[in-house]
């Protein structure tokens, strides 16, 4: 392999032709992949294996101390974030929850934002080389299916002994899809903050791979399911530690093109205030281990990062804010007591929206809402499992 330093293009020149030779490969295995998942069936006619993990397993107890972190000094980590061709960009919290699992693991872990830059394929291949990554991680939603493959057929031409992990809500419902088409070695099954801490314990060698549940992979073309993830009780600062935002390009999102009704000059990130969900919906494959995070840990990020980093709002991101008006009211009175002057937007159902919900989001600083309508047919609606009517909107 050339220098990359002393030779930038000679080495334009060989990765040119790894990736030649790569496409060409891919392409035919690609085509071959196509044809046999064509029905969802796998060459023996069986049914292609999904994970729907909505009884994914909430730990049994609450989190005090942090748990037991390998130490993995020296291994190199990229996360990869992939392109989603959107103008406007929010901050996927995703990758960033993983970076600070892997930075308690003593991890090497660094980012490659597709997203934001938009990187071609000679850019990525350069930046994989360069970054001496062995192990690439990929969270993506199911939009975003070609682009992940575009990037896994990367990393295998010029990191060919690469270990790729795919996590996120695309590979999550349809692992052994996902591991057929891409190439890649593992799916981490929904949420993965305390699954990525039992992984890490087979790359220091202190676990077996069977042992660790929320995962899936591949072995001698065999798939193998090792159960539904472990989820953390209360998604703390101390249980799983807040997302690390700083292996972004942090600047570039936070100064992005803004969502009505904000300021385009205005400085934003994206916050969540819990996880799961208790509903059914049929077109979802979310958890239903609802879990609120405590109000003091919500204030005390959201305060940290209007300080460090001169925030005028939040996009809230997680699907149910304001199921619980004692959720909403802690939160109003914590903004209120901590004098924080803030605009935030949220989404809502409209079954548990109330009067006195909308007040006290107003007078947080709630600028706007976004609801899940999905339909204006009743009968539509009973057959997603929405657990909403037109005559209640």
């Amino acid at each position: 392999m050339p220098d990359p330093d002393g030779a930038p293009q000679r080495l334009d020149a060989v990765i040119c032709g790894m990736l030649i030779g790569n496409h060409r490969d891919n392409h035919m295995a690609s085509a071959k992949i196509s044809s046999q998942f064509a029905s969802v069936l796998l060459p023996d006619g069986k049914p292609m294996m999904t994970s729907a993990w909505a009884s994914a397993i909430r730990s049994g107890d609450k989190i005090t101390e942090a748990p037991d972190y390998p130490d993995l000094d020296g291994l190199k980590f990229m996360l990869v974030v992939p392109n989603d061709y959107y103008r406007k960009k929010l901050m996927n919290l995703g990758p960033g929850d993983i970076a600070t699992t892997l930075r308690r693991c003593n991890v090497d872990v660094r980012m490659t934002d597709c997203s934001i830059y938009g990187y071609d394929d000679i850019e990525l291949a350069k930046i994989f080389i360069q970054s001496g990554a062995k192990v690439f991680g990929i969270g993506a939603l199911y939009p975003m299916f070609r682009e992940v493959e575009r990037i896994c057929n990367i990393i295998r031409a010029v990191v060919p002994n690469a270990t790729i992990i795919l996590g996120g809500s695309m590979p999550s419902p349809i692992p052994e899809f996902a591991l057929r088409k891409t190439g890649a070695d593992i799916v981490t099954v929904g949420e993965a903050e305390l699954t990525m801490i039992a992984l890490m314990k087979v790359f220091a060698g202190k676990m077996n791979i069977e042992d660790v549940q929320g995962i899936c992979y591949l072995r001698d073309g065999e798939f193998f399911d090792n159960g539904k993830p472990i989820l953390p009780r209360q998604v703390t600062k101390t249980e799983v530690g807040w997302p690390d935002r700083e292996v972004y390009p942090l600047e570039k999102y936070i100064t992005c093109n803004k969502f009505y009704p904000f300021d385009q000059n205005a400085r934003m990130l994206t916050l969540v205030t819990g996880r799961g969900c208790p509903y059914a919906c049929n077109f979802c494959y979310r958890s239903s281990a609802y879990r609120i995070r405590p109000a003091t840990d919500i204030l005390d990020e959201l305060e940290y990062l209007i300080e460090r980093y001169r925030l005028d709002g939040f996009y809230i991101v997680d699907d149910l804010v304001m199921l619980s008006e004692r959720k909403i009211r802690d939160f109003y009175e914590g903004i209120l007591d901590r004098g924080l002057e803030v605009q935030y937007n949220c989404t809502g159902r409209v079954n548990t929206v109330t009067p006195e919900i909308l007040k006290l989001l107003r007078e947080s600083g709630c600028v706007s809402i976004y609801y899940g309508f999905e339909s204006g047919n009743q009968t539509v609606l009973e057959t997603m499992s929405k657990k909403t009517n037109l005559a209640g909107c």
